[in-house]
């Protein structure tokens, strides 16, 4: 499995999933963040801005949470039968990854497609139970006050975090 943009919050969470699953898992991100990829047991990393993790593999499952390249970029990366889940990207690419990665994934018998996330409390308690059982470990890059959401975002959008960028709501309680 190859996760691009593994070092983020979600991407954190992904390779501890992946490899409590007995997954081979390749982690794809700057070079800021690979060794906290690998301390998360990604078996191997890449930088992106080093090498094109479309023109290594192939790979049997693609968890893109970055999502710019082309749908043939994409293609590419797969092994036969391979699935490529986009998580998140621009308007223009999940259009092209509807529109002609569906086509591609007919002509070539592999997926390309939009991993979409249930929301709710209800689809969170198993994450969360392996949270608080020790088995999954949440990596808080940064904590923010409320009135520096703009900052955090900021964080957040370019790449930076390292984790799960937090804005705290109110001050904690004093004991």
């Amino acid at each position: 499995m190859l996760i691009n943009g593994a070092g983020g919050g979600a991407g954190s969470f992904a390779i501890q999933l992946a490899k409590a699953a007995g997954l081979h898992v390749t982690a794809v991100d700057s070079a800021a963040k690979l060794d906290v990829m690998r301390g998360l047991g990604a078996d191997e990393v890449i930088d992106y801005r080093v090498q094109d993790f479309t023109r290594t593999g192939p790979y049997d499952l693609v968890v893109d949470l970055v999502a710019s390249r082309s749908v043939f970029a994409y293609r590419r990366a797969l092994a036969p039968r391979g699935r490529y889940f986009m998580v998140g990207g621009t308007t223009r690419t999940i259009l092209r990854l509807l529109t002609l990665g569906t086509l591609v994934g007919l002509l070539t018998r592999t997926r390309l497609g939009i991993l979409v996330v249930r929301q709710g409390p209800a689809h969170f308690v198993p994450l969360a139970d392996r949270i608080v059982a020790g088995d999954v470990t949440v990596r808080v890059d940064s904590i923010h006050p409320l009135e520096a959401v703009p900052e955090a975002l900021a964080r957040h959008g370019e790449g930076r975090a390292l984790g799960k960028v937090v804005i705290a709501v109110a001050d904690e309680p004093q004991s």
